[in-house]
């Protein structure tokens, strides 16, 4: 049934008593979409995410995850939900101390962690929790979002190396470095 039609049918069921504004609201309504439909839009907009998500219980059970937290994990959604949260990292007791942090305050920001994968590999990961609520406003869980910062981490240990090297490199009388081999200053003022 296209729109017009729905227009037309639902103005011959109303009755003349009825408002404009009443009819408006069926007509808006019925347009919009049903109510079914917003699990499936929010499940949606959950795995348009690359980033991992995760709920989270306040017992510290996963509720739900998105596609990003199946491949950090490399565990499947079905075997992830009903999991302790914390059995996903390399610190779990530091992951614990993350989630009931969020219970505490209502939310966490940057908190640093390393998810570790089924394969062993692992991630540093920063995650962004916050609790959400029903809307009587009874908390029901935490949200969580992590980012990757395995590369940034890793640049951030080359720099320390190569600052490192650098000490250890002798001084000329100018103040700049020396080359080791030559001797010769490897900086010209």
């Amino acid at each position: 049934m296209r729109h017009g039609e729905r227009v037309g049918r639902l103005r011959r069921l109303a009755s003349p008593a009825q408002s404009s504004f009443h009819t408006y609201s069926l007509i808006h309504v019925w347009h919009v979409r049903p109510i079914s439909w917003a699990p499936t839009n929010v499940r949606s907009l959950i795995e348009a995410s690359l980033d991992p998500l995760v709920t989270i219980r306040g017992e510290g059970k996963i509720t739900d995850v998105n596609e990003g937290s199946i491949k950090v994990t490399g565990v499947l959604r079905g075997k992830l939900i009903g999991t302790d949260f914390s059995d996903y990292f390399t610190e779990p007791d530091k992951a614990r101390e993350g989630y009931l942090q969020v219970f505490s305050k209502g939310f966490v920001t940057d908190y640093p962690l390393t998810i570790r994968h089924r394969d062993g590999r692992h991630t540093a990961v920063l995650y962004n929790a916050s609790i959400y609520k029903d809307v009587g406003g009874n908390v029901l869980g935490v949200f969580a979002a992590a980012r990757d910062v395995t590369q940034l981490v890793n640049l951030g240990r080359q720099t320390s190396a190569h600052r490192r090297e650098l000490q250890l490199l002798p001084i000329n009388a100018v103040g700049g470095p020396v080359d080791r081999f030559s001797l010769r200053p490897t900086c010209k003022r």
